[in-house]
């Protein structure tokens, strides 16, 4: 009997959130004996990364497109993408014996549906956040009406989706993010050694695409508002602009501008993505989440509060769900550089409570999220539907 397929889709090609789930349920498929595939946008560190691990990275034609709003252009362009993507993935399907589509983000799921549906394969789609309000979420869940299973991030993602289409509910699963590969290390011993040196400034870090929806310059602007009050405090942009993405280049741009005409460059600093996070955790104190709106489940949390790191986020979607204020750390109205600002003179004017945080985060989200779980409900997942696609029997989880 020959092993059961799995053809994963993907829209990019660099490293993210979404990516590092995805490397995390390619590698329990292929220990659970399932062959794996992966049609991905573009290049990129992620992609070649797939290469070294042996998985066949094929190219799907989707394209690229600004973040945040989309110009008429851009919709015909990813319409006319879309259609071309199906007919690869049809052939695809064809050539790899595929039993299943597992689509691993939003500009996935078109193409992903299509060709399931033109090959009688079921299609999972993994969502990863929640949806904003308008025609890309009511255009979602009209799609996801023909998709077998939704994989959600967290309960709000779930809720977004599912508000226009109530239905949907008994098809869709909240899966929450595993904790990483370093989850059984202690927190790093320099992590609040004031005691010992109390000149050593506090470092915020915020870690992720540059990208106005993540608010590094609410970040940065908070960073200015706090060194107006002290100079014991410095701080790190982790992250790159999108491949190819001009917008977010300009972004970029724009905020280091700022930094360097106010003469903050020494207690500012800009870092490219960094392949080893961990070293990027180990020069971050207090780790802030400045999205500006809501979020399925930030990664870039969990890795910090697993690390016993003090964290700061808007009290909205996914970050509501895992921060409990001033208990697993400090939850803002909304992702203001004000608001930020006093969170961040708050935790550095008092290092007990930046301690107690830190500590009562690294706890809960080792009560709460386990690889074991992770890879158990998922395996579960993909192995019914595929011994249903085997035997003949399409079914719909509940």
């Amino acid at each position: 009997m020959r092993p059961r397929t799995v053809l994963f889709l993907e829209q990019q090609g660099e490293w993210g959130g979404a990516q590092r789930i995805l490397a995390d349920v390619l590698a329990l498929s292929r220990e659970a004996g399932f062959r794996c595939a992966v049609a991905v946008q573009g290049s990129g560190p992620f992609r070649e990364a797939l290469r070294r691990a042996g998985y066949p990275a094929i190219d799907l034609p989707l394209g690229t497109y600004p973040g945040g709003h989309k110009s008429l252009r851009d919709e015909l362009r990813f319409l006319l993408r879309s259609a071309w993507s199906t007919l690869v993935l049809v052939l695809l399907i064809v050539r790899h014996r595929a039993d299943l589509l597992y689509a691993n983000g939003p500009r996935t799921l078109p193409c992903g549906i299509a060709a399931g549906r033109l090959t009688g394969r079921p299609v999972i789609w993994h969502l990863h956040n929640v949806l904003p309000d308008g025609k890309e979420r009511r255009l979602a869940a009209m799609l996801t009406r023909w998709v077998d299973h939704v994989i959600a991030c967290s309960r709000s993602a779930a809720a977004r989706l599912v508000v226009d289409r109530p239905a949907l509910q008994a098809k869709c699963s909240v899966i929450y993010a595993p904790l990483p590969k370093w989850e059984s290390s202690e927190p790093p011993a320099a992590a609040d050694d004031r005691n010992l040196v109390p000149q050593r400034p506090l470092t915020f870090g915020i870690l992720g695409r540059v990208t106005p929806f993540k608010g590094q310059e609410e970040f940065v602007e908070a960073a200015i508002g706090v060194l107006q009050q002290t100079d014991q405090a410095r701080f790190l942009v982790v992250g790159n602009p999108a491949h190819g993405d001009r917008s977010d280049r300009d972004y970029l741009c724009r905020i280091a501008k700022r930094v360097r005409d106010l003469g903050f460059t020494e207690q500012i600093t800009f870092l490219e993505f960094q392949p080893d996070v961990e070293t990027c955790y180990s020069l971050i104190d207090v780790v802030v989440c400045a999205s500006q709106g809501s979020e399925g489940l930030p990664c870039v949390l969990i890795e910090a509060m697993v690390l016993g790191k003090a964290v700061i986020g808007p009290a909205l979607g996914g970050v509501a769900e895992l921060v409990d204020h001033l208990r697993t750390g400090i939850l803002v109205e909304r992702a203001s550089p004000r608001n930020l600002c006093e969170a961040m003179m708050a935790l550095r004017r008092n290092p007990e409570l930046r301690r107690s945080l830190g500590r009562s985060a690294r706890l809960e989200v080792l009560s709460r999220f386990s690889r074991t779980r992770f890879q158990q409900e998922i395996a579960g997942i993909l192995g019914s539907f595929l011994a249903a696609e085997q035997s003949g029997s399409r079914r719909q989880l509940a």
